[in-house]
């Protein structure tokens, strides 16, 4: 258990810093352990990093709303390529690296290597007001993985925006993506040389483009976006508008969103997919042993992928504030 806000690495002085619980896990650890935060932290307000965290094996965080904050244009969390790193209701800001102010994500070790890199699997989390050279928020590698459920990316910068994905494998579902920037070229939400995957995602009012290819595949499934780049393959449940309409996204024809200004953009983002969303209906189907997201926009007639599925039946019955997606 977390039980102090400052970044220290003090055996001596009975508290524990999350940089000391990420190195005692690793070390000591077993099946199903996790990192924790006690209340009192959780409460009190941020973690400033002075350096990232580096994870480099097996670590699950469940951060109960701690923001981790970059101090000194700090990024905030390195998964090298034999990380596997779950994190779980955080909010991420002021990261600053070259790759991936909030997560950089590392690929196989050497430019010719196809082995698996790092993998990264983020729930109920904000990643916010990060900036980088190359993925504000996020930037994963070749061979590197992302999973992402119930997220907002908003006011994140990068020459490829809020995520960077340089020949990885990244599947986003039910997440926002609002007011992101690509200072240089690609997508202000997401730029894409791997395989990318969005499901029932907001994409809007990140520049002239939300989604670019630049290489690999890229499916856009039950999302609201403003605009896409070439190459992208966004199937007939999706809704592409203006990025200052007001749109719908459920049976009831019920408006859930309305862009108004800058201002309250930044101050509405973190509940416009939960919101927004609740339209768009996940489950895991089974076949070959696999698990794989099925999704549908009125909860009859289901639409099945081939994206191996890492979440529960349970987490996608549930937003990024515990209330049911049924309403």
């Amino acid at each position: 258990i977390v039980s102090t806000a400052e970044d220290v690495a003090d055996d001596c002085d009975g508290l524990v810093s999350l940089r000391e619980a990420v190195a005692y896990l690793k070390e000591f650890g077993d099946e199903g352990d996790k990192i924790t935060v006690d209340e009192s932290v959780a409460e009190a307000g941020a973690v400033e990093l002075s350096s990232p965290v580096i994870v480099d094996s097996e670590i699950v965080m469940e951060l109960g709303g701690l923001s981790l904050q970059g101090y000194a244009e700090s990024q905030l969390i390195k998964v090298t390529e034999t990380g596997r790193l779950k994190l779980y209701e955080a909010t991420l800001n002021m990261g600053y690296a070259q790759n991936g102010g909030g997560i950089e994500n590392n690929g196989g070790i050497g430019e010719m290597d196809n082995s698996a890199g790092g993998s990264v699997t983020v729930k109920n989390t904000y990643l916010e007001g990060n900036t980088a050279g190359y993925g504000g928020a996020v930037c994963l590698d070749k061979n590197a993985e992302l999973n992402v459920l119930n997220c907002s990316f908003m006011l994140n910068s990068s020459n490829g925006g809020a995520v960077y994905n340089n020949g990885g494998e990244a599947v986003i579902v039910r997440s926002t993506f609002a007011n992101n920037t690509a200072s240089y070229s690609g997508g202000g939400a997401v730029t894409s040389f791997g395989d990318t995957t969005l499901i029932g995602c907001i994409a809007s009012l990140s520049g002239d483009i939300d989604l670019y290819r630049m290489n690999g595949s890229f499916n856009v499934l039950g999302c609201y976006l403003s605009g896409y780049g070439d190459g992208v393959d966004v199937d007939p449940t999706s809704i592409v508008g203006a990025g200052t309409d007001i749109f719908v996204c459920n049976s009831e024809q019920r408006a859930v969103y309305e862009y108004v200004s800058v201002g309250a953009m930044t101050q509405l983002s973190p509940s416009v997919s939960p919101a927004a969303l609740r339209g768009i209906y996940l489950k895991n189907s089974g076949r070959d042993e696999t698990e794989y997201i099925a999704y549908s926009a009125d909860n009859l007639n289901w639409i099945e992928t081939d994206i191996p599925s890492k979440f529960s039946d349970e987490e996608y019955l549930t937003d990024a504030f515990g209330d049911s997606v049924d309403g």
